[in-house]
């Protein structure tokens, strides 16, 4: 094998491309593996050698990356060097802005590889996408490849597009997203998960009513929360707080001087009005409370 490996030319661009991969060297690995063609390699080595060479594309030359992970998953069906290529695939159709293919890959690995050791890595890349792409991404079809997922993470991906999309001011995305993971699946509702209160709560504060919004912030248990979201709830507070406080008075103008020759007295009547205006005390509960904002953190 050794003597065979140092005649063939093929096979030692590959041994050393493969190495200089392994060892952080992807500039040199690959130029090593550039000319080599996976679909004329026995099928093992050629879908291993396509999913290295797609990793390493895949910054600058995402279009070619994309074609050599689906030869990666077409060389070897069913293994984990399919499950590394449709997750791949995934993420680079969103840095492509290719929705129709960020569908079929997610659908694809939902189908097969939902269960995978790497399926947190897909759910990373999946919620990045639906944010990314949600301008070409229907609810029908987010719904169809979410209710391919058992009803625990299909309520967890909905809460955390909720959150992001509530981040992003992305209400319409982010309200569709509360309510779906509060509607729940199989007659099992999460009504009474506070990220889902919040997250809903969030995507409304600037639109709803805001006396409703208030009392639903209010609801919510804050000791269940995490710290960032704790930091959400305190910045939606802070911020319907100030919409119904009352505006801060400006400074009063300084009147212009009025020239000796045309001044007059001025009636005691009109001093004492003017005291009177200027010292009313604020109406009841006109000025609400007004937590101050935390800076927004991610949780």
């Amino acid at each position: 094998a050794t003597s065979r490996a140092t005649t063939d030319p093929q096979s030692l661009a590959i041994a050393k491309g493969v190495i200089d991969y392994l060892n952080g060297r992807p500039g040199e690995a690959i130029e090593a593996l550039r000319p080599i063609d996976p679909m004329t390699l026995p099928p093992d080595l050629g879908a291993f050698l396509a999913l290295v060479k797609g990793s390493l594309l895949a910054g600058d030359q995402p279009a070619t990356a994309l074609g050599l992970l689906d030869e990666a998953r077409l060389l070897s069906p069913g293994t984990l060097v399919e499950e590394a290529a449709l997750r791949r695939s995934v993420g680079l159709a969103v840095a492509q802005g290719d929705a129709a293919r960020f569908a079929l890959a997610s659908t694809q690995y939902v189908e097969r590889y939902l269960y995978s050791l790497y399926a947190s890595q897909f759910a990373d890349s999946f919620v990045s996408g639906v944010i990314a792409l949600h301008m070409s991404i229907s609810q029908e079809k987010l719904g169809d490849i979410t209710s391919m997922m058992d009803p625990e993470r299909e309520k967890v991906i909905y809460l955390r597009i909720a959150r992001r999309a509530a981040i992003d001011g992305l209400n319409e995305l982010s309200a569709f997203a509360s309510a779906r993971a509060e509607q729940g699946r199989d007659g099992n509702t999460n009504q009474d998960d506070p990220r889902a209160l919040l997250y809903a709560s969030l995507s409304t504060v600037t639109s709803g009513t805001i006396e409703d919004v208030r009392a639903k912030l209010g609801k919510i248990d804050r000791t269940r929360l995490s710290e960032g979201d704790r930091a959400l709830l305190d910045a939606a507070q802070a911020i319907a707080g100030e919409v119904v406080a009352p505006p801060t008075a400006l400074p009063a103008e300084k009147p212009a001087p009025v020239p000796a020759a045309v001044a007059q007295p001025v009636p005691e009547i009109a001093t004492v009005q003017g005291a009177d205006d200027s010292g009313l005390p604020p109406v009841e509960g006109a000025i609400s409370e007004q937590p101050a904002v935390t800076a927004v953190s991610g949780g």
